[in-house]
């Protein structure tokens, strides 16, 4: 299963984003979620962000997002994305038969 996160970011947020990212990505691998991609549109709307997470099911990604909340960097890594992100969308995903992976 997937979790597709599109981020639309705002101007003057990006170089915060993309300063915290890699933080929050490793804190989320760590509970066994995996980052099959990160992609920066460079048309379309700008500055929008989409992360392609492999997941076990439904419930690994709510309990590993929960699990955030309790960590001592939350409180920063919430203030940046907060400043950073004005809209977020999830979408949960089964691989198609076609895909390689599937």
């Amino acid at each position: 299963m997937y979790v597709h996160a599109t981020l639309e970011l705002s101007y003057s947020g990006v170089p915060q984003f993309l300063a915290i990212a890699p933080r929050v990505k490793a804190l989320v691998e760590a509970k066994g979620v995996k980052m099959v991609q990160g992609l920066l549109f460079t048309t379309g709307r700008l500055n929008t962000v989409v992360h392609i997470w492999k997941v076990r099911d439904m419930n690994h990604w709510h309990d590993t997002i929960s699990s955030l909340q309790t960590h001592p960097d939350f409180p920063e890594i919430w203030a940046a994305l907060s400043a950073s992100v004005v809209d977020e969308k999830l979408a949960f995903a089964m691989a198609a038969p076609h895909f390689p992976d599937a």
